[in-house]
């Protein structure tokens, strides 16, 4: 019984797309298996709107109130699970 040899893939990917390829040996090159790419909306477009406002605990002063996470971020943590699972 012949012995396989392991199967070779190698990631290319950057903040608009994913790249997989097959390696196909030493010295043999690498044949492209797959592609992915995101369509990320732009950050002026994630966060459009005014921050919230809010009141200080004391006196009348108000102020912003800051994100509880940044949204381009969730954006490309989604691609990065997307690109994992595949």
């Amino acid at each position: 019984m012949p012995i396989q040899s392991p199967k070779t893939i190698v990631l290319v990917a950057d903040h608009g797309s994913a790249r997989f390829f097959r390696a196909n040996g030493h010295g043999r090159g690498l044949d492209l298996a797959a592609e992915m790419r995101f369509d990320h909306p732009r950050g002026q477009d994630i966060m459009a709107d005014r921050p919230g406002r809010a009141f200080d605990s004391k006196g009348d002063h108000r102020h912003a109130m800051e994100p509880s996470t940044d949204p381009a971020r969730v954006v490309e943590e989604k691609s990065a699970r997307q690109v994992a699972e595949r």
